[in-house]
């Protein structure tokens, strides 16, 4: 009977040393993964430039900055003309078109389509004021606007 509870207290050790084996490769495996995700994104230039841009977008917000007012010369400006081909979707009312700053980060630019009126005028700067007040880290900060409402 001796025997037959060593061996098992041996057999329980035994996997006990196991698991733990198991348990440490497993968490130096995840963390060597981590630490070549980290190396190939600092490696690569596209992944430390969007980095870059996030940091600078998430600063702007924190320090509330009132958004520009621009000219409609200049939203024309960035997105190539309204080119199709930067179209990154379509509402009932609106185009979303994906534009690059003078250095190089990548904005949004949604378009409203002027039928004229009074009520899409109004549902326009409805939005605009909503806009320009709401600050969150998960969502987008309005940098700039255009009223122009004529065009």
């Amino acid at each position: 009977m001796e025997v037959a509870v060593a061996l098992a207290l041996l057999f329980l050790c035994v996997l006990l040393l196991a698991s733990g084996a198991i348990a440490f490769l497993l968490i130096r495996h995840c963390l060597a993964a981590l630490h070549r995700r980290r190396s190939s994104a600092d490696a690569d230039p596209t992944r430390r430039r969007e980095h870059q841009q996030r940091v600078v977008i998430k600063e702007a917000q924190q320090q509330q900055q009132a958004p520009r007012r621009l000219a409609w010369r200049e939203v024309e400006a960035l997105t190539g003309g309204f080119d199709e081909a930067a179209v990154v979707g379509r509402g009932g009312s609106s185009t979303v078109y994906l534009a690059r700053l003078l250095d190089g980060s990548p904005v949004a630019v949604k378009v409203h389509r002027w039928c004229g009126g009074e009520r899409r005028l109004r549902a326009f700067r409805q939005e605009l004021d909503l806009l320009r007040r709401l600050r969150h880290p998960n969502i987008v900060a309005l940098l700039a606007y255009s009223d122009d409402h004529d065009r």
